[in-house]
This record gives C-alpha cells, structure tokens and sequence, in this order.
C-alpha cells in the first residue's frame, strides 16, 4: 500500500495562527510535508518551489518517505532547486527502502532509463517488482513492458499480458 500524504483541508491557511504552520515549525514530519504540498500546488498560499523543497527538506531529514519522495522529484525535475539526478536517486532510495510505492517506481525509472545512475535494466525491474506488488499501476505497466521486451529479464509474453491486465 502506498504511504501518500494527507489532503489538505481548504479551510487552512498560511496566518501566522494556522496550526498546521505551528505543528510543522515545532518538527512535525507529516505537517511538513503537508506544508510541502500546500506551496507546491498553491492552495491556501502562493505557489512557491523553493518553499515546497524547504519543507520537504525537513521532513526528510527527520527520515520520512514521503518527504524523500517529495524531495526527490524536486531534484528529479529541477523545480524549486537546481536539477541533481544523483540526488535524486539517493532520495529515491532512502524512501524505497521503507517501502513506498511511488519511490520503488520513480527509482526503477531512473534505473532504466539511466538517470542518476547508469543503465541498469535488471535493478529496475527489481524497483518496478517492489512498486508493482503494492498495486502501483505505472510499475505494472512498467513491468509488463518489460517482459515484452525481454529488458532485464527473459522475453515472456504471457507475463507481460498478466502485468499490462493488473495495470
């Protein structure tokens, strides 16, 4: 099951009496990513990248999943900070580790595509495996192309339809 962060109410604000800004400035993980989120998409405060990677950043740093996924895509993508694949990968990697679903894809990604790391078709599938087995859909797919190409493992065609099927 993948571990993502929860909504956000739209009745918060970003007031210096939100109790959600208090809770996050006090170390809160969760409201730290939940902060990350609010200035990502801009809801209930301006827009801004580099205040999403700054809580992002702290929830990492506390060890959260979600908050090294977050802050992962950010390195990922270049938004909000100067684009770093290598850091992206570590970020990728520390929050696949404890078993979040998107992470395990978004690692695979890079490995197959050679992002941050080198091309490595049978570590993705690894990635893509561990994604998969949680019910993320882009991971089946990922999966099924994979055994239709025969990237990584041994071209199997049946394989391939079951994943393409749960996808």
């Amino acid at each position: 099951r993948s571990r993502r962060p929860p909504a956000l109410s739209s009745s918060t604000s970003s007031a210096p009496s939100d109790p959600l800004l208090k809770m996050a400035q006090e170390g809160d993980a969760e409201t730290q990513v939940a902060m990350g989120i609010r200035y990502y998409k801009g809801e209930d405060a301006p827009k801004d990248y580099a205040k999403s990677v700054e809580w992002w950043s702290r929830a990492a740093e506390q060890g959260n999943a979600d908050g090294q996924f977050f802050l992962g895509a950010m390195y990922a993508s270049g938004e909000g900070v100067a684009k770093n694949e290598v850091k992206a990968v570590e970020l990728f990697r520390k929050a696949a580790e404890k078993g979040h679903a998107y992470a395990q894809n978004d690692l695979g990604d890079m490995y197959y595509f050679g992002r941050g790391v080198s091309r490595d078709y049978v570590t993705a599938v690894v990635w893509f495996r561990k994604a998969a087995d949680q019910g993320h859909v882009d991971a089946q797919y990922s999966l099924g192309w994979m055994y239709e190409q025969g990237e990584g493992l041994s071209k199997d065609e049946t394989k391939a339809a079951e994943w393409y099927r749960k996808a």
